[in-house]
């Protein structure tokens, strides 16, 4: 009878063990799980298709640098191609330099040469000579350059640059202002103020950024129309 008991204790025991052993197995399944779908939805960045989109993104860019040609110039097809790679971006991708701090703490981040590789601004497109590309000199943390360089000359013209003063509107992330201050131009090498351009003195514009990584910048704006629009900066070495 003592040797039924016994049988039967250690039965019990050894049940009792295997329950131990199937809960914590569980447990760890689930925790498991826990991490891996909030480490997924917590680096948005990271998504692989958006790396695919920042890839061709700049690939296609690099390509129209290197052949002189401006948005302008593209294909409706092309144009809309290299569009939804820019917006995949700015959709799935945080910026990994926080807007809220663009400016800011991180206001030097933005010193340096950016050129404009790639717009759908109707205004980039559509007003301004195809020879045209567009630079914004930040030249440290108050002053900046907005310069139109001609791959050719328009007008006996090289460039036009205006200097400004620019900010970061501290109630709106990522939100890039300047005001023109004075506009020169080059022609046949000779540096000149214009004086009809005096009408951009006081203006402001805006750079409303929505990605930013150090060496590409992203602009999302609506036109005066309500009509949403890309600009694509890259940083110049």
């Amino acid at each position: 009878e003592n040797d039924d008991r016994n049988n039967e204790n250690k039965k019990k025991s050894i049940e009792t063990t295997n329950n131990s052993k199937n809960t914590s197995n569980n447990n760890s399944k689930s925790k498991a799980k826990t991490i891996t779908t909030t480490q997924q939805e917590k680096i948005k960045y990271y998504d692989p298709g958006a790396q695919f989109d920042m890839q061709e993104m700049k690939m296609q860019c690099d390509a129209m640098k290197n052949a002189k040609i401006s948005s302008a110039r593209l294909t409706d097809e092309k144009r809309n191609e290299i569009e939804r790679y820019v917006r995949n971006i700015v959709k799935k991708w945080d910026s990994p330099i926080p807007l809220s701090s663009l400016g800011l703490e991180c206001k030097t981040d933005l010193i340096g040469i950016w050129r404009l590789g790639f717009s759908t601004e109707s205004v980039q497109l559509t007003a301004l000579p195809k020879e045209a590309r567009i630079y914004v000199n930040v030249l440290d943390e108050y002053e900046l350059e907005y310069t139109l360089k001609f791959t050719k000359k328009v007008w006996g013209l090289d460039k036009l640059t205006a200097s400004s003063f620019w900010r970061v509107d501290s109630k709106n992330p990522g939100l890039v202002a300047f005001t023109y201050q004075a506009v020169s131009m080059v022609v046949f090498g000779l540096t000149l103020p214009i004086g009809f351009f005096g009408l951009l003195n006081g203006q402001e514009n805006y750079i409303q950024t929505a990605y930013f990584d150090g060496s590409c910048w992203i602009e999302r704006g609506l036109s005066p129309e309500g009509f949403e629009f890309f600009n694509v900066y890259f940083r110049e070495e």
